[in-house]
């Protein structure tokens, strides 16, 4: 599966221009790279949505704290996520775990984000209830990386939806 975003697309230099100079995948952190190619296999088969899905990372964000962040706009066509290489590192350290740990519950985070906007713009908000986004997503994220299990609405919006060949 390849998961890194191509140099040669709009998104990419995009991405480059908003944030930072996008790192190589061979200058990546080998550790970070699979756990995330794990993290989206198993999100693609556990939804069956975002099997395109694709990640890009950078050494830091100008905002404090992140870890990464879902590009807006990009769910339908294939969400991409963008890692912030350093961040994962230290939180790793900080916190005592491994960069995968770290890895796959950002990206089941930044994934979360791209469910509620696939949901917001192509589902007119019929199947996800929550008050605070960001919740949501960190509560999905826990799970998923928990259980493997994907909660009960997300599962009726993709049969749903699938049925009536929107996704």
């Amino acid at each position: 599966m390849d998961i890194y975003l191509n140099s040669n697309s709009e998104e990419y230099i995009g991405i480059e221009h908003d944030y930072a100079p996008i790192k190589p995948p061979s200058e990546v952190n080998e550790k970070i790279l699979a756990s995330a190619e794990e993290a989206i296999e198993k999100i693609a088969l556990h939804t069956n949505l975002f099997k395109n899905a694709k990640i890009t990372v950078i050494e830091i964000f100008d905002s404090e704290g992140l870890l990464g962040i879902h590009r807006s706009g990009t769910s339908t066509s294939g969400p991409i996520i963008i890692l912030s290489e350093k961040r994962i590192i230290n939180a790793a350290k900080e916190y005592n775990t491994s960069i995968k740990t770290v890895t796959e519950s950002t990206i089941y985070h930044e994934i979360g984000h791209a469910i509620c906007e696939l949901e917001h713009v192509v589902c007119e908000d019929d199947y996800l209830n929550y008050s605070s986004e960001d919740d949501w997503c960190e509560n999905f994220a826990y799970n998923f990386y928990k259980t493997k299990e994907i909660p009960k609405e997300v599962k009726k919006m993709v049969n749903s939806e699938q049925e009536k060949g929107i996704l």
